[in-house]
């Protein structure tokens, strides 16, 4: 979602379009050098390739340069008894190439990798920032709420112990701000309730 905002559709189009055409390039150039062994690792860097397209989050192009990639390896093995090995591939070469071939495939991967964790770290800060704020959110609802409570009980103790001792004196005054503030209570806990519901 955040690469979309950064990027629009015609750049994954783009994108698409540059994955497959270093796909095909990859494809000729390990023709020219006669097949899959003598390609000095150069059939990684479809690999890479696949690698680099995840990030774009679009499952259908990760997948389809995979598909790609496979149907490549299998014309490579395929067409191999029709190849030719030039001669300036010579197994020293062919060797050199894997082994740089392989040092950046591992390296992307590497790469990769990274920002994977880094990406999970991001998350997980986010989530641990979240929950942090409802907690924090939920304990200042919770002394509010008591505060808000706490005054209509000390009323309603206050008056109930008054005419008790003094009935004559406080039993008008006494029920009705017992009524009022029942009335309060009630309609503080109403709000939790509808709070709860949504």
């Amino acid at each position: 979602m955040m690469f979309q905002l950064f990027f629009p559709r015609r750049y994954i189009v783009i994108h698409t379009f540059i994955s497959s055409s270093m796909h095909l390039l990859t494809f000729y150039f390990i023709i020219r050098l006669g097949g899959i062994p003598t390609s000095g690792g150069l059939i990684f860097s479809g690999i890479s390739n696949v690698l680099a397209t995840i990030p774009r989050q679009r499952t259908w192009l990760p997948v389809s340069m995979f598909i790609l990639y496979c149907v490549i390896v299998v014309l490579l093995v395929v067409l191999k008894p029709w190849l030719h090995v030039p001669d300036q591939m010579t197994p020293a070469l062919n060797s050199i190439l894997w082994m740089i071939q392989a040092i950046f495939l591992t390296g992307a991967a590497l790469v990769f990798v990274l920002q994977f964790i880094r990406q999970q770290r991001k998350l997980e800060e986010l989530e641990s920032k979240h929950l942090k704020e409802i907690s924090e959110f939920k304990d200042r609802f919770f002394t509010n709420i008591t505060h808000e409570f706490r005054t209509p009980l000390t009323i309603i103790d206050g008056m109930a112990s008054l005419i008790e001792a003094q009935p004559e004196q406080w039993s008008r005054t006494g029920l009705q701000k017992i009524k009022t503030n029942s009335g309060i209570l009630l309609q503080l806990v109403n709000q939790m309730l509808n709070l709860a519901r949504t």
